[in-house]
């Protein structure tokens, strides 16, 4: 019976709970080759919601390769979640990569995601770069007047917080504060 719903249909149902549920998904992704197809196809894996999930607690788990192939998948498909954490982890770790954390922020931003598009105003506005710094305060200035910069925020603390990147107790630099931003603004 499935077989007759057209493909387009079933994937914009598929992308409707994975959007909602990753668990939901991947019960989904069992169910039928039909289904299973349809779970894999790019606009599902983009709308994947990772709510349910930690990034970074997976070094010893059994099934690591499907886990890696699935976070692959992601990154292929530009989910903004993904790449919008996963930036965020590659800010936090010792070894920051600032090179990929931008590249990922990047991708999440321009699929829309503000909180990404927060995280890369800092870096831009606090670079040292006079054109990154104009870039940085003019995104800053679109954010402040859809009124979501309280809501990036707490997006960013909640993320951090998730995938525990603090673990080696690096924070913020203390000229990220909130306050002297918003002095920008004004």
């Amino acid at each position: 019976m499935l077989h007759l719903i057209p493909e387009s249909i079933l994937v914009f149902i598929t992308a409707f709970v994975a959007a909602n549920s990753l668990k939901d998904l991947l019960s989904m992704k069992r169910t039928s080759k039909l289904l299973n197809k349809a779970c894999e196809d790019r606009e599902v894996l983009h709308a994947c919601s990772l709510r349910e999930i930690h990034l970074l607690l997976w070094p010893a788990h059994p099934q690591r390769k499907d886990i890696d192939n699935f976070f692959d998948r992601l990154r292929w498909s530009r989910n903004p979640e993904y790449c919008f954490r996963v930036g965020l982890i590659n800010l936090c770790e010792r070894t920051t990569n600032f090179g990929l954390a931008r590249d990922l922020l990047q991708i999440a931003a321009a699929e829309g995601h503000d909180a990404a598009k927060y995280a890369l105003t800092m870096l831009y506005i606090f670079s040292g770069d006079p054109k990154t710094y104009t870039l940085g305060i003019s995104w800053l200035a679109k954010l402040w007047k859809k009124r979501c910069l309280f809501k990036c925020r707490r997006m960013i603390e909640e993320s951090i917080e998730l995938d525990r990147c603090w673990r080696h107790g690096r924070q913020w630099p203390p000229s990220l504060k909130f306050s002297m931003v918003c002095n920008h603004l004004t």
